[in-house]
This record gives structure tokens, sequence and C-alpha cells, in this order.
């Protein structure tokens, strides 16, 4: 394998796996963050949904106008905290000081709460407030509202949320934050004047929120996938990224065959115009100049050449035939432009595919040639290996020939032609397939044929090309069954214009200045 292949390859495989990794992460990453945005919404409602509870304790208590701690307000008091699900305590007040709540009863001595730290919704807020009542051991918040508060404790409140365990809550007091619960120095104040800010790193995610009106906020922090149990988790990545590679492996051999394709080879050829007109020369038998010659397709790239029997089909599978021969023509008008006279013209054969006669494309060529000079006498080979819509090719073929376009039929006597067809036809020359002339130095019955070819052609007053002539045996054979013009490799290849024109200097009497 080179080496240049192998390195492909294995580019190819590391790649799927950086893209594996890269989407998995962002995956992960998105889920977690997600997760986090809700875990945080869920905690910022339940503490909403405390505060609301705790308002409307509030409000039903100061309705009963107690103005002392008698039984019977604290039996309302304690009822009211043993329906609520948030309410840690709740404390009567005389004055500015606390006496009695439910947790302990009358107090001997009244409790100060001191300054409160926020104001909202006409509710006094104290954050992490700890209860002296309870020795310092509880913490929570505290709203006050006339004569009565109620404590809620975090403890009470989040007792459910441990889908995340690093998380801190703070309270906003004057945009500065003040710590209520949780993990202490997560929450660094990055929201500014957003209620979120999310920060993704390769070794950890980090999300703050804040409620709707921005005093309390969550900061959650998480360790990349620490959720997951670690052997399993390696397992199960180095699984995933392997097979990643072997997809992107794969990938890479179908999309290397699909740019190396023959197919897309011709697509791309015809666009940049890598076809080009070669030219084998046609030959007088009796004289040994060259009268004119075919037109032949060849095909190069960057990655080499394609033989004809390769690229024609392809071509013709393209639905680009016309392309293809539109392209050689322009090309070909070009490359003779001056070489014959008008009363002794160049001869030039060129291939049509019969679907282009048979939907009428060929009949675009008479532009390409309507200002061409006389010293170019076109002819065009019609191939016998598609079948032609003979009603349709009459018509077409008839204006060809009134354009003064010769008609030729190629490698006659090996596909569907039959003689009361031709005889329809304006035919101007049969060529004789090289098949037949393979086998006429040994007399082959193939080459018995030859003469009822010439008597075809006498009937059609058609003229008659040998092809794939090679040596000097097949010349003096085809002379004496009367035959005068050939091509083939006794005389030349197909050459491309330059080298075309340097044989044409010494077998022709064609004008090359």
């Amino acid at each position: 394998m080179p080496l240049s292949k192998l390195i492909k390859k294995s580019a190819a495989f590391f790649i799927g796996i950086i893209i594996s990794t890269f989407l998995i992460f962002f995956i992960y990453s998105q889920t977690l963050i997600v997760q986090m945005s809700n875990h945080s919404q869920r905690i910022i409602n339940d503490l909403n949904d405390g505060a609301n509870q705790a308002y409307s304790a509030l409000a039903m208590l100061n309705q009963k106008n107690f103005t002392e701690c008698s039984t019977l307000n604290l039996l309302t008091m304690r009822k009211l905290q043993f329906e609520a699900n948030d309410i840690k305590d709740i404390g009567f007040f005389d004055g500015n000081k606390i006496i009695c709540t439910t947790g302990v009863g009358e107090l001997e001595i009244p409790i100060s709460e001191g300054e409160f730290d926020k104001k909202i919704d006409g509710h006094e807020f104290w954050f992490g407030h700890k209860l002296k009542t309870f020795d310092g051991t509880v913490e929570g918040v505290v709203i006050k509202s006339g004569r009565y508060n109620v404590v809620l404790s975090f403890n009470t409140l989040l007792v459910k949320h441990n889908d995340f365990t690093n998380y801190e809550i703070v309270a906003l007091i004057n945009d500065q934050p003040k710590h209520l619960y949780g993990h202490d120095d997560i929450y660094k104040n990055e929201t500014l004047n957003n209620r979120n800010n999310v920060q993704v790193g390769l070794i950890s995610h980090k999300l703050e929120f804040c409620g709707e009106q921005r005093f309390i906020c969550v900061a959650i922090q998480q360790d990349n996938f620490t959720e997951y149990q670690r052997v399993p988790l390696i397992i199960a990545l180095l699984l995933i990224l392997t097979l990643s590679g072997v997809t992107a492996l794969h990938l890479y051999y179908y999309v290397d065959r699909y740019i190396n394709s023959d197919k897309r080879r011709v697509k791309k050829g015809l666009e940049k115009r890598k076809f080009t007109p070669f030219y084998q020369p046609i030959v007088d038998l009796k004289t040994g100049k060259t009268i004119g010659c075919e037109l032949l397709a060849r095909f190069k790239d960057s990655q080499g050449s394609l033989y004809p029997d390769t690229f024609i089909p392809l071509v013709s599978e393209l639905g680009a035939s016309w392309q293809m021969t539109e392209l050689l023509v322009t090309q070909a008008i070009d490359d003779l432009h001056g070489l014959g006279q008008q009363d002794y013209p160049i001869y030039l054969s060129i291939n049509l595919f019969p679907k282009d006669i048979n939907n009428g494309q060929v009949l675009k060529i008479l532009d390409l040639i309507k200002d061409t000079p006389s010293n170019i006498e076109f002819a065009f080979e019609i191939t016998e290996d598609e079948e032609l819509d003979f009603t349709k090719a009459q018509e077409i073929l008839n204006k060809l020939v009134l354009a003064g376009v010769n008609i030729s039929i190629d490698d006659f006597g090996t596909g569907y032609s039959n003689m009361s067809q031709l005889q329809s036809f304006p035919i101007h020359t049969l060529k004789i397939d090289k098949s037949f002339i393979d086998e006429v130095e040994t007399g082959a019955i193939r080459s018995t044929l030859i003469p009822n070819i010439v008597s075809i052609a006498n009937k059609l007053h058609a003229e008659i090309v040998a092809e794939g002539v090679e040596n000097d045996l097949q010349v003096a054979e085809l002379l004496k069954m009367d035959i005068t013009l050939a091509q083939g490799w006794l005389y030349s290849k197909a050459l491309p214009i330059n080298q075309f024109k340097l044989y044409l200097a010494e077998h022709s009497n064609f004008n090359l200045h």
C-alpha cells in the first residue's frame, strides 16, 4: 500500500475519533447544561413556593388579631405549621421582640430579631438566619409581617434536591451575594445583568441561575462525567470511539471511491474540458496520401488517462453525449482551420451517438459549422451499437445532408443496419469494421463477406473505408477488392493536432501554412 494512502486512511480513522469525541462531549455538555438549568429552576421554584406558603400563613395569623401569646394563639400557630410542609417555626412578637414560638412556647427572655436584610412585597426577610430558639443549629430564611414571623428551613425546602450535590444558594443584597445554603464560594456573581451564566470546561461545567427578581441565585458546579461509574464509562467511550474511527474509515473508502471513480472523473472532465480531439489519418491506398481523418476522443486528467471503451459508456450514462460531441467538434474546427483548400478540402469524420440522432440534438451541430470555411468536408459517423429510430433518423439525416454534411455508417456489418433501412438513408460512406480486415490475410470466412459489403456500397453509391489496416498484405487484398480508402496503425495511430500536422506535412498535399 502506498505510504500516502496509508497516511490518509490513518488520518480518516483518527479524524473520526476526534469528531466523535467532540460530538460526545457536545451532546453531554448540552444535556448537562439542561439538567443543571432545570435543577436550578426547581430550587428557585421551591423557594418561591415556600415564601408564598409563608405569606399565606402570616396573612392568616395577622387576621386573627391576637394581642398576646395565649394558648389559643399558640394552638393556631402550631396548627398552621403542622399543615405547612416547609415552615420550621412560627414566632409571635410583642413590639420588636419575639415572646413565644411554636417550637419553644413562651420565652422566658424575649428575643430581638435585629435589622432585616431585605424587604420584599411588604415582608421583612432575614437570609441565612441562625435561630436562637434552636441554639443556632437551624439555619434558614425568616420572613416577618405584622406580629408574626415564620422560619423556612433549607433542609426542609431542599430535601428532595439531590441531583447535584455541589451547589450554593445565595441572596443578592445590594448586588452582593450572601451565602445561604450549600457549598460556600461556588457563586461568583458572574450573571451580571442576566439571569444565568454557563461556563463549559473540559474538566467541569458551572452554571449560575437567578430568580426573576434576581435576589435568590443558585450556582451549580459539576465535574464532567462524575455522575457515571468510571470503568464502565471508559469501556463504553473506547467502544464508541473505536466504532467512530472504523465508521470514518469506511466513509473515507466510500468518498475516495466516489472522488476517484471513472464516472466522476468523466463528469468533471466534461466541465473542465479534459476531453481532447485526436486525429487518425484516412489514407488513399493507391497514392499513400492522407485525404482526411477521423476525430477520436481522448481523455486525460490529473489521475491519468481513460480509454474510450471506459469513458464512452459513462458519457452516455451521464446523458452528456452531445456535450462531449459539441466540445470536440468546436476544438476540431479550430485545429483544422486553414489546412485544406476550397477545391481540395480535408475530410473530417466525426462519430455521433445514435441517441443524439434520435432526440434531434445532432441538428445543433449545424450552428457550429455554419460559418466554417469550406476547407473542411464534414462526415458524421453513425455507430451501430445502438438502435436508431429510423423514422426520426431519416428526417434528421436528410437535414444534415442538405446542409452539406456526409453520412457514414461506422463498423458496418456488426450492428443493427439492414439493406432496406440503409436504402432509405442518404449514405455516403460505409466503414468496414476491423474484425473483417484482420481475417483478410488468412481468407477466413468473415473476410469473404467483404465483397458483399462492396456490392452493397455500390448499390448505395457509397465509398468504402477499411478500418484497422495493419500491414501491406491487407492493403494488397483490399485493392484487389477495389477498396481504396483505409485507416489503421500501418499508417498512423490517432495523433494530437501538433503531431497530426507533422504527419500531414509528409503524407499529404494539404496546405499547412
